[in-house]
């Protein structure tokens, strides 16, 4: 039988004492000091060629056909290695062979082994639900905070001063904002054509400051939103320097 060339898949008859019709030999060994990988590839040929001499016996029964498929290639003494990668080489051929030959005529591929090790990757790698199953992604840890009761923004030491940042010098300047008010002027409260002056039933809360929470002194208006503050109250507001969210947290230093 090793008279033929590698990959040759001879076929024999079952004879009365098995319990096969036929017996498919696929003549494969290992050479020595051939890489792992060139020998994966004639495996995966083997197995395809038994395929294809399976898929056409006895072609004239309209039945499918069961094949028994051992474990080939391992070797007298795998490693887990080695028996991961012909687990995966033959479940690659199979899938290849399934979803590229027209008029598949298998119906069912038994793969068998005597050794324990081999069955429980071989469940491995041909269970569609736990080969296929995408793993759960890592939830997201939060960073940890420094040890100690230390001001969160305190350098570290070991950290060298790059560069200095200094706040715009126009950012400081009083702005003139006298642009944007003018003197508020209390316009008499109208009932259709009449002008109530001095009309008690109705509480003064136009005339209370919403900065200062008291009575307006020299009231202003504002010109756009039409609002109303005393002028000392809106100036001192608006002339105040402001700093977005992000850089009020930052020291005048960068590190």
């Amino acid at each position: 039988m090793l008279e033929y060339n590698q990959k040759t898949v001879l076929l024999t008859s079952g004879g009365d004492k098995l319990p096969f019709r036929y017996v498919l030999h696929a003549i494969l060994r290992r050479q020595i000091g051939e890489q792992e990988q060139i020998f994966q590839r004639r495996l995966q040929s083997t197995i395809d060629n038994v395929l294809l001499k399976a898929n056409v016996l006895n072609m004239k029964s309209k039945k499918g056909i069961t094949i028994v498929l051992p474990m080939i290639g391992l070797g007298s003494k795998p490693t887990e290695d080695v028996i991961m990668k012909c687990c995966w080489s033959v479940r690659e051929t199979i899938e290849k062979y399934l979803k590229t030959k027209p008029k598949v005529r298998i119906e069912e591929i038994h793969l068998v082994n005597q050794a324990d090790n081999v069955t429980e990757i071989l469940q491995k790698y041909f269970d569609p639900q736990k080969h296929h199953t995408k793993p759960q992604p890592r939830p997201l840890q939060r960073p940890h905070s420094r040890a100690g009761d230390r001001d969160k923004y305190t350098p570290l030491k070991s950290l060298k001063q790059h560069d200095i940042w200094r706040m715009d010098a126009k950012a400081n300047k009083r702005q003139d904002v006298s642009q944007y008010m003018s003197t508020n002027i209390k316009k008499p409260k109208q009932k259709g054509n009449l002008n109530i002056l001095n009309d008690e039933a109705q509480a003064d809360d136009d005339l209370t400051c919403v900065v200062c929470l008291c009575e307006m002194d020299d009231p202003v208006e504002l010109k756009e939103c039409k609002h109303v503050f005393c002028r000392e109250c809106i100036m001192e507001v608006l002339s105040q320097t402001f700093l977005p969210s992000l850089w009020s947290s930052l020291w005048e230093y960068l590190w």
